[in-house]
């Protein structure tokens, strides 16, 4: 992309269920200017909770990008599980794909909640791309994370 300012505007319509049930979900059409291009795209995004403690979401995205260097479409698709043990412990789990730069990402988020306001979160990432070579490049983070909010 060129150097420069762009303006992003975009429109979409969108319907949306309600959470609390069995299966819900997002549909969602938009389109608007894109890097001195347009875009048109297309989300879709089940929701299933059989139970009040997990669930399991699932997204897919169709973009259609025309810019003044040329045209491209991609597919992106989630994955997602939240299993909450207890209002204590919650775990939320994604994986990732992308067409346009085919990178794979998988995400894992451990929190513990010891007092209101205060957790210890446990993050493990990695993301994959395709390598210049038989080998594909992985990244991978560990992190552990600790917030504790003073009162006064």
């Amino acid at each position: 992309m060129p150097a420069g300012d762009y303006r992003f505007r975009d429109t979409w319509a969108e319907a949306e269920g309600s959470g609390k049930r069995l299966i819900s979900g997002r549909v969602r059409y938009g389109a608007g200017e894109f890097y001195g291009g347009t875009r048109h795209y297309v989300q879709l995004a089940p929701v299933m909770r059989p139970m009040p403690l997990i669930s399991f979401e699932a997204s897919y995205e169709y973009n259609d990008v025309a810019l003044p260097q040329g045209a491209f479409t991609t597919h992106v698709v989630n994955g997602r599980m939240n299993f909450n043990v207890s209002n204590k412990w919650l775990t939320t789990t994604i994986a990732q794909h992308d067409s346009a730069s085919s990178r794979h990402v998988v995400f894992f988020r451990l929190d513990y909640i010891f007092r209101p306001g205060d957790n210890v979160f446990f993050v493990f990432n990695q993301t994959t791309e395709p390598g210049t070579s038989a080998v594909d490049h992985r990244d991978r983070a560990v992190m552990l994370k600790w917030t504790y909010a003073l009162d006064f």
